[in-house]
């Protein structure tokens, strides 16, 4: 992964969104299974492993790329190791070749080439029976994605690797506003099916949602990432959609009153010169517009 990528404001915004979904997430996961060592594959600068800390976990291990920088680390320097992590071998030097009660990899695996995938989804399950695992949907956007992948795609390579899905978060934090989108959407715990830790997850193997599902505030980011969507409306549309998501657990009557109505956005006039236009000249010709606009 390029170093340049990942600079100082990339790791504090990541750490910033990172510490309270840690926090809920994780908490959902120990009432079930509770580990005594942790490890965390692409751990940035540790915002998960504090999170296990502060929870009770003991042992705890760390393992990303030398681009992190150590001066902004949430866990002790001595917790963290560098090391490769699409090179299977140097992630087993820098792990000692320990297993581990949980391995975490979250929003990790997008970055890496479509090449490593196989190997890295065996250097998850060669740490730990049970993994805690979430990485980007397709047009899911950040910072050097080079492998946005749909679940199913993940899920087959733990499959075959003996692991089960277990949907534990998405029915439960879906509408947790205080988790980022992306681990609502995303995140999955796989165990080994053999062993004895999914005596833990009796009664959660399988499937609540479907695999891949589309959060609603990824949606209302990639339209406004398109410009069809001002950026300044992102906010707006997060609580149209938090509003409707209390009133519906609330059992209300009636939904919230409307404070937008969506469609014009995205209208669509069939056989239009507009859509015959290529989108190189359409974007060029908005752009134009709005010049002429003022």
């Amino acid at each position: 992964m390029p170093e340049t990528a990942y600079n100082e404001a990339f790791y504090d915004q990541q750490a910033d969104g990172s510490a309270l979904s840690a926090k809920v997430v994780l908490g959902c996961l120990f009432e079930r299974y509770a580990p005594s060592s942790a490890v965390d594959i692409g751990c940035g600068v540790g915002t998960w492993l504090a999170a296990c800390r502060d929870m009770a976990v003991p042992t705890l291990l760390g393992v990303d790329g030398e681009y992190v920088d150590r001066t902004r680390m949430r866990i002790d320097d001595s917790l963290f190791r560098s090391a490769d992590i699409t090179d299977p071998a140097a992630l087993a030097a820098a792990t000692g070749g320990a297993r581990f009660d949980l391995a975490i990899s979250l929003e990790v695996a997008e970055h890496l080439d479509p090449v490593h995938a196989a190997s890295f989804v065996d250097s998850l399950t060669a740490l730990s029976d049970v993994v805690l695992f979430s990485a980007a949907i397709p047009y899911q956007g950040g910072t050097h994605h080079v492998n946005e992948a749909w679940p199913e795609f993940w899920a087959i390579l733990f499959r075959a690797r003996g692991y089960e899905v277990v949907d534990l978060f998405r029915d439960r934090l879906w509408g947790d506003h205080r988790v980022s989108f992306w681990y609502r959407q995303n995140a999955v715990v796989y165990v080994r099916r053999d062993s004895e830790a999914m005596k833990s997850f009796v009664g959660a193997v399988g499937l609540r949602f479907p695999l891949s599902a589309v959060h609603p505030e990824m949606l209302a980011w990639a339209s406004a990432r398109l410009g069809r969507a001002p950026d300044g409306n992102l906010d707006r549309d997060r609580e149209i959609h938090a509003g409707l998501v209390v009133a519906y657990l609330n059992d209300a009557e009636r939904p919230p009153p409307c404070r937008h109505a969506y469609g014009p956005e995205f209208d669509y006039r069939y056989g239009g010169l507009k859509e015959r236009l290529p989108a190189p000249v359409r974007r060029a010709a908005k752009a134009l517009l709005r010049v002429v606009a003022g």
